[in-house]
């Protein structure tokens, strides 16, 4: 009889040792899948910070290209400073010299003295680079230099101001 008890607490030592290390190893398995989920949430953080990050310089890169985009559209739609100048140097009179060229917005503004300012938007009227000169103010004559003083008025072709002046000439009509 005391043998079998001992065999049978033996064999309930055992088993109960059993449960104990299946119970320690199963702990360690949670542990260790816990660390691993930890691990994987902080990588997947980071991986959506990054994801943003990338979002934020795509955006810009995109920004940046339609911005060129639209600087590339307005050269070819419309001349340079140096080709109006230049072509103003061409069509001008030798008689006649600018005190100031102002180009801003598709808008060009002449300023000078010419011996006959008002022939002056006759022979700026075939540029193809500016269109519907006008004289603006009265011309006066400058009795230091017998010139005639003018402001003379034209629009940029191909600029928005230009688009405008030709849609208000087509509803006009």
């Amino acid at each position: 009889v005391q043998r079998s008890d001992r065999a049978r607490l033996l064999h309930l030592g055992l088993a109960a040792a059993v449960v104990v290390l299946v119970f320690v190893s199963l702990w360690i398995t949670l542990g260790n899948r816990e660390q691993a989920h930890v691990e994987w949430t902080e990588r997947v953080r980071a991986a959506q910070v990054e994801a943003k990050k990338t979002r934020v310089l795509r955006n810009q890169l995109k920004a940046s290209v339609r911005a060129a985009n639209f600087l590339a559209e307005q050269r070819k739609t419309q001349p340079t400073v140096l080709e109006i100048i230049a072509d103003l140097t061409r069509r001008l009179p030798d008689d006649t010299w600018l005190e100031k060229v102002a180009i801003n917005n598709g808008q060009v503004v002449l300023i000078g003295q010419s011996g006959r300012a008002s022939a002056l938007v006759g022979v700026l009227q075939d540029s193809p680079l500016i269109h519907t000169p006008t004289l603006t103010g009265s011309v006066q004559a400058d009795p230091r230099t017998g010139k005639e003083r003018f402001t003379l008025t034209a629009v940029v072709a191909g600029s928005e101001a230009d688009k405008e002046a030709k849609r208000g000439a087509a509803s006009r009509n």
